[in-house]
């Protein structure tokens, strides 16, 4: 049987259904998208610096409703990790996923794209100074006031369109060679986003 294709998303997810990471929206639309017997899943590593000591998966994945079906097919990992424990998680996905709400920089983005993987992330943030149609995929998004986060009262974050997200999901499922060469830009590009290069 050949191995999956495989969504990965990295990134903290404390506040849940509001949390401005997007983990939420990677797997509401993952769920809806690929819910039949497709060989296909999507790894789940959640940051727990972020996370307060009540925290709790299973309710947090409770209250998005998610499709059973499509629930199987996620696999979760939530753990503090070495820098050389990261690489081998990237280099088990074969594109990064990150449907943002709002990032100054989107680090995991730029680490993904070190690692070969071409991106699917939210066309507004940080990530977009880099993360571009040559080496990933753009999510539509609407910008909605943001009420529930006092220390960004006042802003606006952006969500992704769901349906839109789907449909790159769907795309990347289907075009796997284009997936392939858009990762090999995608290296390439964060050549110029080294920790070195910036201090320059």
């Amino acid at each position: 049987m050949n191995n999956p294709f495989v969504f990965l998303m990295n990134k903290g997810w404390s506040k849940g259904i509001n949390d401005r990471g997007g983990i939420q929206w990677g797997l509401i639309a993952f769920c809806e998208e690929f819910c039949k017997d497709e060989n296909v899943e999507l790894i789940v590593r959640i940051n727990p610096t972020y996370n307060l000591p009540n925290w709790n998966l299973d309710e947090e994945i409770q209250k998005l409703n998610l499709n059973k079906e499509g629930l199987k097919k996620v696999k979760f990992t939530i753990e503090l990790t070495t820098y050389e424990n990261l690489v081998k998680l990237y280099h088990q996905g074969n594109i990064f996923l990150s449907p943002t709400m709002g990032d100054a920089f989107n680090l995991p983005c730029l680490e993904a794209m070190a690692c070969e993987l071409s991106v699917i992330t939210t066309n507004f943030g940080g990530q977009t100074d880099y993360v571009n149609e040559g080496n990933g995929w753009l999510i539509n998004y609407d910008l909605v006031d943001v009420t529930w986060d006092i220390m960004h009262e006042g802003n606006k974050w952006a969500k992704p369109n769901i349906q839109h997200l789907q449909q790159l999901m769907r795309y990347v499922f289907e075009h796997q060679n284009e997936v392939k060469k858009k990762g090999k830009q995608a290296l390439k590009d964060s050549q110029n986003w080294t920790w070195k290069q910036s201090a320059k």
